[in-house]
C-alpha cells in the first residue's frame, strides 16, 4: 500500500479541487507491477497533504511529493522510469489548474522511495 505525502508551500500553492483522486491514481498506474501483492488500483494509495512548516528547509521547493511503497523486484528494476511517469504526469496535474502557485517559486520534485514494509489492518 503505497503511501504518498504531498508537501506544500500554504503561502503559494491553492488547491482547486480535490486532489486524493487524480494523485492516487497516477501514483497506482506508476507503481502497479507484477509480483504477488504488487497490482494496485487507486483505493489502494493514501495521500496525506502537509504544508511546510516555518521550519522546514525546502530548499525553494513549493511542492515535494513523497511516496514509500513496498519494493518488489519487478518495481524495483525499472524505479526512475516509474519515477519519471509520476512527475510528467503531477506536472499535467498541476497545469490543468487543478493546483495554483501564487509568486514566482513553481519547483516541484517526487521522491520515491522503496522498502520493505509489513501492513495488517485491525478495528478498534
Amino acid at each position: 500500500m503505497p503511501q504518498v505525502i504531498f508537501k506544500y508551500d500554504a503561502r503559494h500553492v491553492r488547491f482547486n479541487k480535490p486532489l486524493v483522486t487524480p494523485i492516487a491514481k497516477i501514483v497506482a498506474d506508476a507503481l502497479s507491477c507484477t509480483d504477488e501483492n504488487g497490482p494496485l488500483v487507486p483505493e489502494d494509495v493514501e495521500v496525506e497533504f502537509r504544508p511546510f512548516g516555518e521550519m522546514d528547509e525546502t530548499r525553494g521547493y513549493a511542492a515535494i511529493i513523497q511516496i514509500d511503497a513496498n519494493d518488489y523486484p519487478s518495481r524495483r528494476v525499472n524505479l526512475q522510469e516509474r519515477n519519471d511517469n509520476i512527475a510528467k504526469a503531477m506536472q499535467i496535474m498541476c497545469k490543468t489548474n487543478e493546483l495554483v502557485f501564487n509568486g514566482s517559486n513553481r519547483k516541484a520534485y517526487v521522491w520515491t522511495r522503496l522498502m520493505p514494509a509489513g501492513f495488517t489492518e485491525f478495528e478498534i
